[in-house]
């Protein structure tokens, strides 16, 4: 499995290191501290709106909350 996300702090990175075969990490700002600083638009979604995604997709699922 390949994780692959634009931005992460380091220790996540790192953490996720044993959870996947790649990581692939473009940007691990050292003044990170929140994903939607990194953004210019970064809208909260409900879990209704992931699974309605999901849905789209054809991939199905559910949320744990």
């Amino acid at each position: 499995m390949t994780l692959a996300v634009p931005v992460a702090a380091l220790e996540t990175v790192e953490a996720m290191r044993g959870e996947a075969d790649e990581i692939v990490v473009p940007v691990t700002p050292e003044n990170f501290r929140a994903v939607g600083q990194w953004y210019r638009r970064f809208d909260q979604l409900t879990d209704d709106d992931v699974l309605g995604l999901l849905a789209e997709a054809g991939r199905g699922g559910t949320v744990d909350t």
